[in-house]
């Protein structure tokens, strides 16, 4: 457990992706984002994230990976929304997670991925994300350094 006493800074940085926009090309479920806190973090906690989409007939879950963790899940969501009008209502989880830093951080990869269909339960790609949604995401990270 650690002491609040023990940490030095704190930085909370949020990663936004727009996977899809109202046209028919952008799908974009693999990006990476800038990331400056002003000093080397030892840890990081996944606080929240946030999905919204246009879909209401995605049956899949998705995973999001990160470079945070080795390309290790950092949090899960559902991929439909059914109470669709004429707005977003967003998907929200809280995966609450700790990451042991390992490096400097210049940039932060993400990408979204979910199980085959084929009974291997591997990860693949998300092939039920699709252009015209108007899906984006949010992941919310605070990072900490100690005394």
């Amino acid at each position: 457990m650690i002491d609040l006493r023990q940490i030095e800074a704190v930085a909370h940085v949020d990663f936004f992706n727009q996977i899809s926009d109202g046209g028919a090309t952008l799908l974009q479920t693999r990006w990476s984002n800038k990331c400056s806190v002003g000093f080397v973090p030892d840890f990081a906690i996944v606080n929240t994230v946030i999905y919204n989409t246009l879909s209401t007939a995605d049956p899949q879950i998705y995973n999001i990976t990160s470079s945070l963790t080795d390309w290790r899940s950092i949090g899960s969501f559902p991929g439909s929304n059914s109470t669709v009008a004429t707005s977003i209502s967003p998907i929200i989880i809280s995966p609450q997670q700790i990451i042991k830093v390992r490096n400097d951080l210049q940039s932060v990869d993400f990408a979204i991925t979910t199980y085959k269909s084929d009974g291997t339960n591997q990860n693949g790609p998300p092939s039920n994300m699709t252009v015209g949604e108007e899906s984006s995401i949010r992941i919310d990270v605070d990072f900490y350094k100690l005394k």
